[in-house]
Formats: C-alpha cells, structure tokens, sequence
C-alpha cells in the first residue's frame, strides 16, 4: 500500500476535507490535492508533516541504501 492510499485512508477517517488538514498541516492545499490524485510527487517535508499529522510512519522505498550511477564503458 503506498503513502496516498494511507493519506487518502486517514483523511476519510478524520473526516475532514484536505483543504482543511492542509492548513491544520501548515502545506499547500493544491499540491496536496494534486498528490492525492496521482498528478505530482509530495516533497519529503510535506509527507513528513502529514504523517506526523495521521501518526503514520514514512518509510523509505526500496532498500534504503543509494543508488551508484555506473561509470561510462571507456
């Protein structure tokens, strides 16, 4: 499950519109509105005040370690 279906999850559940948990929040309401409907990417700071917010845990993708580019071949 990812992080817009446990927000759109929590905000049905606190039964409150975005626009008003986004000034609760302090963020954005279109950005938040325009991540809720898959149109853009949320920044970390933004997801972060969210799950603070919810009580939800951000977790990151994948293995958490960086990813190396590959060196040109010569």
């Amino acid at each position: 499950m990812s992080f817009s279906d446990d927000l759109r999850r929590a905000i049905t559940s606190a039964d409150k519109t975005a626009n008003a948990i986004s000034k609760e929040c302090g963020i954005d309401h279109a950005a938040l509105s325009r991540f809720l409907r898959g149109e853009r990417t949320i920044t970390v700071e933004t997801a972060d005040k969210l799950a603070v917010y919810f009580g939800l845990r951000l977790v990151p993708d994948g293995d958490g370690k960086p990813q190396r580019k590959k060196k040109p071949a010569d």
